[in-house]
């Protein structure tokens, strides 16, 4: 997507709409996280297991075919994808282990994860891929830029807020090809 007229900056730079669908981007990562919370709940109650191949390769293929159109970002979106999915793992894992030590904080409500939340995160996924191949350029940002715009997102979640080092954890894994990119 091209700015044009006073918005329009340097392809060095980046624009407007660039700083705006990094944003974007930041936001749905940092939501995906959120839902992460309740998807490792669902795992949790139902014994299911954490890691789940299958279902992560299909994401990833489906993110790859759907990124060979936007050959400028195919890279990075495969990057940013797969850090998703293993931050998501992060916080799955941390907080089963926090559940295990402290179970009277297990939360009262459990969403079903193939009804309910498999299709939350596809359109959060779905989101994700539309944003990152509308981003031209990065823009020209500090990483606490990022690291404030996802923080301030996260807090949204009760078991994340409370979790400070499980936060900080995941965070460092779902941007890190987006700080690699600055």
């Amino acid at each position: 997507m091209r700015a044009y007229g006073p918005a329009h900056a340097s392809a060095a730079t980046g624009t407007v709409s660039d700083r705006v669908f990094l944003d974007t981007l930041v936001g749905a990562a940092a939501r995906r996280l959120v839902i992460g919370v309740d998807v490792a709940a669902a795992k949790y109650f139902s014994g299911q297991r954490i890691d789940d191949h299958v279902r992560e390769q299909e994401i990833l293929d489906s993110m790859a075919g759907k990124l060979k159109s936007a050959e400028h970002r195919h890279g990075l979106g495969i990057e940013f994808f797969r850090d998703q999915i293993k931050a998501n793992k992060v916080i799955q894992q941390g907080l089963h282990r926090y559940w295990d030590e402290h179970p009277e904080e297990f939360p009262s409500r459990h969403r079903h994860l193939k009804a309910e939340l498999r299709p939350q995160l596809d359109l959060v996924n779905s989101h994700m891929l539309l944003v990152v191949t509308r981003l031209e350029n990065m823009p020209p940002v500090r990483r606490s830029h990022i690291d404030s715009l996802f923080d301030r997102k996260l807090r949204t979640s009760a078991a994340l807020r409370q979790l400070g080092k499980l936060r900080r954890d995941a965070t460092e894994i779902a941007l890190r090809s987006l700080y690699r990119t600055l």
